[in-house]
């Protein structure tokens, strides 16, 4: 396993452990700043993955392939982001009316959720990616 795919793995254990403590917080009806918390938490590990995952010296790490594999993770992550943010604005657009107002917390949550829609997007297109074109056993 190379160092996108334990990335990408980290990625969505640390997403799903983020959303299950968000929905046991929301059971155990804590206040809101401990689900504000936990994204915030959740948010740092996920871009800190690097840190965990660093480059072996004197190993090469990242090929033609590997490039090529993180070039179309990155466009369905995008496609994604983009998507789920679009699909929420015509949802609310045709909720409300062009005349009325969201919260701002709505608008924070929008975009977190298409901030997570990329990340979890472009991690299962890395694993599949890899997944479909090993070769010499490794997977």
């Amino acid at each position: 396993m190379n160092r996108a795919q334990k990335m990408a793995w980290f990625n969505l254990i640390v997403i799903l452990l983020g959303f299950a403590t968000v929905l046991l917080s929301g059971f155990m009806q804590l206040p809101h700043l401990v689900g504000a918390i936990e994204v915030v938490v959740v948010f740092v590990l996920v871009f800190t993955s690097p840190v965990f995952f660093r480059k072996k010296p004197g190993r090469v790490s990242f090929d033609e392939r590997d490039a090529v594999i993180n070039q179309r993770a990155m466009l369905i992550g995008l496609s994604a982001a983009f998507g789920s943010i679009g699909g929420q604005i015509a949802v609310k657009l045709m909720g409300i009316g062009l005349e009325g107002s969201v919260r701002m917390y709505e608008v924070i949550a929008l975009y977190i959720s298409g901030l997570i829609c990329f990340i979890v997007a472009k991690s299962v297109v890395i694993l599949i990616q890899y997944g479909w074109g090993s070769r010499d056993g490794e997977k």
